[in-house]
């Protein structure tokens, strides 16, 4: 709140009529990224902060690079002469923003770290706190008292690796089980087609995964061959 408040008592003074910090709402929006490893959960952060600090704006000017540097990262705001921070590819440019920054800007970790972290904002001059669970740190509702609910861990790996290689994609976490590529694309709203089933078999007991299209079926006496022969024996989910 330091940084904000010289601007915020300008803007009260030219305003006029009394106006002040005992009658506005400061409202951030603080993404939420709830997780068992923090770095993983910051992993799904900087890619964004990237974006904005780096690649937002015109070239001669960018507001969030601006805040950063005036937060006191200087350094990592920096954009380099031909192009800005983010708008660049490759997973050391998106993850090199430090890991204090992440932290002043967002919630991230196991629900213990978000707890002890939490009154740092609420002390900070703030009257408003926005969750931000988007942006590929989703986290859902699990019912209680509106609490946010943590990923599962493997949908937190996955999207840690993506966000790790600086991909923009996005992990749909289904609100029903779909164990068939059918019920999938009726989950999702799309065709069978769309949709890319993974089976596991062993042959000779060597693990073999396979990645196929919802509506074809894996030839097992094929597969046997073209894994150099062998039984072919499919896993099954329970």
């Amino acid at each position: 709140m330091a940084v904000f408040t010289p601007s915020l008592e300008a803007g009260f003074k030219a305003a006029g009529g009394g106006k002040s910090l005992a009658s506005f709402d400061i409202a951030p929006t603080v993404p939420i990224v709830l997780g068992p490893d923090a770095a993983a959960c910051r992993a799904m952060v900087k890619p964004r902060l990237a974006l904005y600090v780096g690649g937002m704006g015109a070239r001669g000017k960018n507001f969030y690079n601006e805040l950063v540097t005036r937060y006191g990262y200087e350094a990592d705001a920096q954009a380099d002469p031909g192009s800005l921070p983010g708008r660049q590819e490759g997973r050391k440019r998106r993850l090199r923003w430090p890991d204090a920054l992440v932290d002043e800007v967002a919630l991230c970790g196991p629900k213990e770290r978000i707890r002890e972290r939490l009154p740092r904002w609420k002390d900070s001059g703030i009257t408003t706190l926005i969750c931000g669970a988007g942006a590929g740190g989703r986290a859902r509702a699990d019912g209680r008292a509106g609490a946010l609910g943590a990923m599962k861990p493997a949908i937190q790996k996955v999207r840690a690796a993506i966000a790790e290689h600086g991909l923009e994609r996005e992990v749909i976490e289904l609100e029903v089980h779909a164990r068939t590529s059918q019920q999938a694309a009726d989950a999702l709203g799309v065709t069978v087609g769309q949709i890319v089933k993974s089976l596991v078999f062993t042959v000779d007991g060597r693990p073999l995964l396979v990645v196929a299209s919802g509506v074809n079926r894996v030839d097992e006496r094929r597969l046997g061959e073209v894994a150099g022969g062998g039984s072919v024996v499919p896993i099954r989910t329970p």
